[in-house]
């Protein structure tokens, strides 16, 4: 709920749209404690105004996944893991995991963790 009223307020200060009065009232009441007064930016840079510091959330969220900030160590990861040899299934066990669960095989399972449970 609250990644919601972050957004929509986000939304609310970019659009330029009004607030109602209970979310105005609610802004006023908590603005001193829930507010980013000053940021430092990955240069070094600290900024204090409130639409710079809005765009730069903004910018530090779209860009947190993205494979550029890849240290050197893990560039070569995608191209290590394709070399990888993985373990396949053999051909019975691709037959043990064909089919419905039988009854047999749902009681073994619910003794065994019956036994490590305690």
């Amino acid at each position: 709920m609250t990644g919601v009223v972050i957004r929509s307020r986000a939304k609310w200060y970019e659009e330029g749209e009004k607030l109602s009065i209970y979310f105005e009232n609610l802004e006023k009441r908590n603005f001193t404690n829930k507010s980013i007064l000053e940021l430092e930016t990955n240069d070094g840079e600290t900024i204090k105004d409130q639409t710079k510091i809005l765009n730069e959330v903004k910018y530090i969220y779209q860009n947190l996944y993205e494979n550029k900030n890849m240290t050197d160590d893990n560039k070569n990861l995608p191209e290590l893991l394709t070399h990888c040899l993985f373990r396949k299934l053999t051909d019975l066990e691709k037959e043990g995991f064909e089919g419905q669960i039988t009854q047999e095989e749902i009681m073994t399972t619910i003794k065994q963790k019956r036994i490590i449970m305690g």
